[in-house]
């Protein structure tokens, strides 16, 4: 999936003839044009896609959206647009912050507050993200989701999700679903895959997530147990492209496994599998290891194993100083001192005007309200001083 480029006052002109079943041309310049595909230009009134750019030659799909390949002559204006299609692609497959071949990462997610509904991010460095619409992606046909994965096999993407029994998740029931989509946008309910057989009296599923082993073939792992502090580990796989037929589970077996883990995550290198799990107990993340993919497991970090890993990212947060008890007090006494300055100015200006309208009326001269407010205010700040 190629990403359409968007650039403003692209405009240049052929530096050479082409016919009408030619897919290369020449530009007297491609200042301002995208430096890569895909993007849309006219020529005379026939839209091309610019697939490839090498400097100032671009390689082009011809006749698009309802126009007509036809010879152009050396000098026509070649004009970056925006086309009806593109924006019904913007519409419908708004692909996020994603890199300029349309390459990127994508994070489903539900939130504590709505489990019901997946919301689905994309980003195209790990570090900027973008809601790739500002609905819910899914939502299942009965009860509620949690733990959304997403799984890419070329032509569809795939939505494996627990299923919980309430909003807030807390309680998960004994199945987990699949959806599938196009275009990460318009999802569709496959099958909902139960597991209250994998263990006796088993009350608790969670965190099922894909895995592509080497040879191409399609895994789930989920944690399976009577509540979250006994949970194991099994393994399933499709049986049928369409994802409605699996395999029946198979235990994830090894030497002194942790139970009580979920929320796992497989990865392969040189042969070695290594299982990333969430233990529900303290917390920590912990790994297994294995030459094989269901058993074999030996726990190879523990506890709080990571604590030495460099940390490569971490969004920033605005920390407010904390100002010690001595500063805060200075900075009252200012105040303090400010608040006595105008108390005085304020009076002695009140007291003036009021003693030329008082000489005239004869009255009593006295303090105006506005005096009396102010010591207020100074009693109030020397009062709080003291407290410090």
């Amino acid at each position: 999936m190629i990403a359409e480029q968007y650039v403003n006052n692209a405009i240049s002109s052929l530096t050479g003839a082409i016919t009408n079943v030619a897919t290369t041309l020449t530009v007297a310049s491609a200042t301002n044009f995208p430096t890569a595909g895909n993007f849309h230009i006219l020529i005379d009134s026939e839209i091309m896609v610019v697939t490839v750019v090498s400097g100032t030659t671009f390689t082009v799909t011809r006749g698009q959206e309802g126009t007509t390949a036809a010879a152009h002559a050396s000098g026509a204006q070649v004009i970056n647009i925006l086309t009806a299609a593109s924006l019904q692609n913007l519409a419908t497959n708004p692909i996020g912050n994603l890199n300029n071949q349309g390459q990127g990462m994508f994070l489903s997610i539900n939130t504590e507050q709505n489990n019901s509904n997946a919301f689905i991010m994309g980003s195209g460095d790990g570090i900027n993200w973008d809601v790739l619409r500002p609905l819910p992606a899914y939502k299942p046909p009965s009860g509620y989701l949690k733990d959304p994965s997403i799984y890419y096999d070329g032509t569809i993407y795939w939505m494996v999700y627990t299923m919980a029994t309430n909003t807030t998740g807390s309680t998960t029931s004994t199945s987990w679903g699949i959806a599938s989509s196009p275009d990460l946008i318009n999802w569709t309910h496959v099958t909902d895959i139960s597991e209250a057989a994998t263990v006796a009296s088993a009350a608790y599923v969670q965190g099922p997530e894909w895995f592509v082993d080497t040879d191409g073939s399609v895994h789930i792992f989920v944690c399976v147990g009577v509540a979250n502090t006994n949970c194991s580990l099994f393994e399933r796989h499709p049986t049928s492209s369409d994802m409605t037929a699996w395999s029946s589970p198979v235990a994830i077996t090894g030497t002194s496994l942790h139970v009580g883990i979920e929320s796992p995550y497989v990865v392969k290198v040189s042969g070695t599998y290594y299982i990333f799990v969430k233990t529900n107990t303290n917390f920590y993340i912990e790994l297994m290891t294995s030459t094989s993919l269901t058993s074999g497991y030996v726990m190879s970090g523990v506890s709080h194993w990571m604590s030495n890993w460099p940390q490569h990212y971490q969004p920033t947060n605005t920390v407010l100083p904390v100002l010690s008890k001595s500063v805060l007090q200075y900075i009252i006494c200012t105040l303090k001192f400010l608040m006595v300055v105008i108390t005085v100015l304020v009076c002695i200006t009140q007291f003036s005007m009021e003693h030329l309208d008082q000489v005239s009326s004869q009255a009593p001269i006295m303090p105006h309200q506005s005096c009396v407010l102010i010591h207020l205010l100074n009693g109030l700040v020397v009062s709080f001083v003291f407290k410090i």
